[in-house]
């Protein structure tokens, strides 16, 4: 085991082979080399199955509790493989069970972005993120939860730093281009039931709220590799996206995506502040639009 090797300390948890294990670290320690980066010391995990997941995350919610006072998100990414820094130093996780369910491509991009990730965003900063004085406001609108609100900030957050991850791999990591356009067809299809949950709550403005953030999440992730590629293909699934949100604020999106978004530069803290306003001003279009055709 060579020195940078041993900067990747590795846990265990369920039926995981060492052979599984070594070609985890490969891919990590070879897109390192790639993106010219120096390893720093970092964290894998492995489960064998979710449920070994599940488990862990219910202890580790137990030890955030008791250190900083906070809960993970009750929201899961759908991904086998996720990327946090809650201890100030990289952790890659990786579901052994929902990887292998995964097309190769779409598996090895999801591996990728948490890797890219583990260089952006691997310290406490980026996920201990104070909310911005413009989201703060959302808080004083008569039927939003502060529940609902804190949650929203959480998947905006999730969103730009993915923004800035995909742009990143998009400029040092073209060759790589296809499994990125595999993954985000993956993602951005739209299920029945997505549509069904736009139209069953439409006149909801908590839940819209949440199911607008959710999705804007993932159309920012995806935004660069139709962007900067020119990809017609991915650029029609996030249009077709983009049409299940209130007819209010479908414009202000595209704007923001295509133009806005494209050209910022910067910190993914400081790009929260910058976007911060775009989506505070599009919630109370959407708030304004629901009391205008379900509260009459």
């Amino acid at each position: 085991m060579s020195s940078e090797d041993k900067k990747i300390q590795i846990r265990k948890y369920g039926n995981v082979s060492e052979r599984q294990i070594s070609g985890f670290v490969n891919i990590i320690m070879n897109y390192y080399k790639k993106f010219n980066v120096h390893l720093k010391p970092m964290e894998l995990l492995v489960f064998g199955t979710k449920e070994d997941l599940l488990l862990f995350k219910k202890r580790e919610d137990e030890y955030l509790k008791a250190d900083y006072g906070v809960r993970t998100s009750p929201i899961s990414p759908n991904s086998a493989v996720t990327h946090y820094a809650w201890f100030d130093y990289p952790t890659i996780t990786v579901c052994l069970e929902e990887y292998d369910k995964r097309d190769r491509d779409v598996a090895k991009a999801e591996l990728i972005r948490a890797i890219v990730h583990s260089i952006l965003h691997g310290s406490r900063r980026y996920y201990f993120i104070k909310m911005p004085h413009f989201f703060q406001r959302l808080k004083a609108l008569s039927f939003l939860e502060k529940s609902v609100v804190d949650l929203g900030f959480y998947l905006f957050t999730i969103g730009v730093k993915g923004f800035e991850v995909s742009k990143y791999i998009a400029k040092k990591d073209p060759e790589d281009f296809p499994l990125f356009k595999r993954l985000y067809q993956y993602h951005l299809r739209i299920k029945d039931e997505e549509r069904e949950a736009w139209k069953r709550n439409a006149g909801l403005f908590d839940i819209i709220f949440l199911l607008f953030l959710d999705n804007l999440k993932l159309l920012m992730e995806a935004s660069p590799f139709a962007f900067d590629f020119h990809d017609d293909d991915l650029k029609k699934l996030i249009e077709e996206n983009i049409e299940l949100y209130p007819p209010v604020v479908r414009n202000d999106v595209k704007h923001l995506l295509w133009e806005y978004i494209q050209d910022l530069t910067g910190d993914a803290i400081d790009k929260i502040e910058l976007i911060t306003p775009r989506i505070t001003w599009m919630t109370k279009k959407i708030e304004a639009y629901i009391k205008q055709h379900y509260f009459i």
